[in-house]
């Protein structure tokens, strides 16, 4: 069977071995060909404009080359809203599709929230299940391929909460200032501008992090996988050389 894996202009790339990457952007369609003799595919969706449309069209030509399963990130957060329609289409167009629904990333602590010492927090006073990355991959790794697995979610998170005061303290100790904690809008954190009534839902339920919503943390990796995560302040000392780089997607994680 032959696997093939978009991501190598992410931080995932970092993690992966001995992997076949392609280079595809699902909003140019010259670019798609690149999937046409693979027999499974990982893949994540752009968080930006007219993504439900743009990757239901690549759906249905992955559909038409006989691509047998397609491994997919989705989302314990409001992101959801994206992954449950595309799942539907993907069923009706024939695919076999996972999605692992993931917590957000240790990794997105330094691409997504940590600026010029400052830690910014979407969250208000809710806590974060943060996820190993190591976990993640090994987890996608054991997936691709594997017809166990077609059509089904897979919840993964971190084996513990984390508070954005409990990051900082982190940050600080193992020499990362923080002289603020900001909080900023969920939408401010991807390109969600209320656009289409998707994007109306995604912001809408952004906000109930500040009502004290928040993804619970999931344990199946270690029931399923036999995976178990480090914790965020093995992940700094860990990946200091990864996670100090900056890849030119990681924003769409």
């Amino acid at each position: 069977m032959k696997r093939v894996f978009l991501g190598k202009n992410t931080i995932l790339s970092e993690y992966f071995s001995d992997v076949n990457y392609i280079e595809l952007d699902i909003y140019d369609n010259t670019t798609w060909s690149n999937i046409d003799s693979a027999d499974a595919l990982f893949f994540y969706i752009p968080k930006k404009e007219k993504t439900l449309e743009t990757t239901k069209r690549f759906f249905l030509y992955c559909a038409s080359k006989n691509v047998k399963h397609i491994v997919k990130l989705g989302s314990l957060g409001p992101f959801r809203v994206i992954h449950k329609q595309l799942d539907a289409f993907a069923t009706e167009c024939g695919l076999g599709v996972t999605t692992i629904n993931i917590a957000p990333l240790m990794n997105a602590l330094f691409y997504e929230q940590y600026r010029n010492d400052i830690l910014y927090n979407y969250r208000f006073k809710t806590p974060a299940p943060y996820l190993d990355p190591k976990v993640l991959v090994s987890v996608i790794d054991n997936v691709l391929g594997n017809p166990f697995y077609y059509n089904k979610e897979i919840d993964l998170t971190g084996d513990r909460q984390y508070y954005i005061k409990e990051v900082a303290d982190l940050f600080q100790f193992y020499g990362f200032p923080v002289r603020e904690i900001q909080d900023i809008p969920y939408n401010k954190t991807h390109d969600i501008d209320d656009r289409d009534p998707d994007e109306i839902l995604l912001s809408k339920l952004g906000r109930n992090y500040y009502l004290g919503w928040y993804p619970q943390v999931n344990l199946d990796t270690l029931k399923h996988f036999n995976l178990c995560h480090r914790t965020l302040a093995d992940f700094i000392l860990e990946d200091r050389p990864v996670f100090m780089k900056s890849f030119s997607e990681d924003k769409w994680l």
